[in-house]
């Protein structure tokens, strides 16, 4: 099995779509730890926030041990952060871990919360009042996701790029058996 190139991941706007993809819920611990384990073992001074994130699995300590790095010093500015998110959440619809109606009412509070983004909260609350209009019709929503997939398709297509990474790390672990159990 091949694996992605971790050198790839290790500046600050690749630690901050892993953050994203964490806090989306996109991946968890069973995904960045085989990553993190395969950088220790092949660098001979593994970055300080990689030794760290290796031993959690809790999400809001990985989140923090996360944040700390990608804004610390020196300070960058990231680039579409919102609309990364975004595209994780649509990844797990896509995959059935959320509704739709939850992708609309979560793809709302965030972009409501951070004021950036392709689309302000009123794009996605507006979705759901249609689509609660229409009672949840299935031809709304398939209406719904695939002007999500076009207005997106760019950013979606990198967010799965970097889920197929984690997801080669995630099953490089779960074959060597470091997959661990999470204390949630």
């Amino acid at each position: 099995m091949s694996q992605p190139d971790y050198l790839l991941l290790l500046n600050k706007p690749a630690a901050e779509r892993l953050y994203l993809m964490l806090q989306s819920g996109l991946i968890c611990h069973d995904h960045y730890i085989p990553f993190c384990d395969n950088v220790i073992l092949d660098e001979a001074t593994p970055p300080g926030w990689i030794l760290e994130l290796a031993t959690v699995t809790d999400t809001p300590d990985a989140l923090t041990i996360i944040g700390k790095y990608v804004w610390s010093e020196p300070f960058i500015q990231f680039e579409a952060s919102v609309d990364f998110y975004i595209a994780c959440l649509f990844l797990r619809y896509q995959q059935c871990q959320i509704s739709w109606e939850t992708f609309l009412k979560l793809a709302g509070r965030y972009s409501d919360a951070y004021q950036e983004g392709r689309y302000d909260c009123s794009y996605y609350y507006g979705m759901l009042n249609a689509l609660e209009d229409c009672d949840y019709d299935l031809r709304c929503e398939k209406n719904q996701v695939q002007e999500i997939d076009r207005q997106f398709a760019t950013v979606i297509s990198s967010a799965r790029e970097l889920y197929n990474d984690f997801v080669l790390w995630f099953n490089k672990g779960k074959s060597q058996n470091i997959i661990r159990q999470s204390h949630v």
